[in-house]
């Protein structure tokens, strides 16, 4: 099947940050759940390549992509991580699900992703419908 999609990016201000995001749409009215890709610890959207688009072709499900604060062409860091920042991201991530309206989603999460997306579901559930991870970190380092 052809699935034609458009790529949009923007920024959204969360808890006073500047992020970056992408959705790729389908032409067709959303399908649900949306994809939520949340990348690795020296990640970006670019280094994602062509996998979301792929999966976006394979699946017919609307993808969103997003930079947290820190990496790519979000906001710089004002200040130093403590160890509670993972914790800090899955809320972060919530604060981004409520606030674009995403009333079901999946989150792909890769390395520190992933473990975002681990606690995201934990502690975040509405309207999660499952998570799938690639290589999460399920310790402290």
């Amino acid at each position: 099947m052809d699935h034609h999609f458009t790529k949009e990016d923007f920024f959204i201000t969360i808890n006073n940050d500047q992020l970056h995001c992408r959705w790729t749409l389908h032409g067709q009215s959303p399908r649900f759940p949306v994809l939520v890709f949340l990348h690795e610890g020296l990640g970006s959207i670019p280094q994602w390549k062509d996998f979301p688009e792929e999966v976006a072709r394979q699946t017919g499900l609307d993808i969103f992509l997003y930079e947290r604060t820190g990496y790519g062409q979000s906001s710089p860091l004002t200040e130093k991580r403590g160890l509670d920042y993972l914790h800090k991201e899955a809320a972060q991530l919530t604060s981004l699900i409520h606030d674009l309206k995403i009333a079901s989603y999946v989150l792909l999460g890769h390395s520190e992703g992933g473990s975002i997306a681990l606690l995201h579901a934990a502690e975040y559930p509405e309207g999660l419908e499952g998570v799938i991870t690639i290589s999460a970190n399920i310790f402290h380092e």
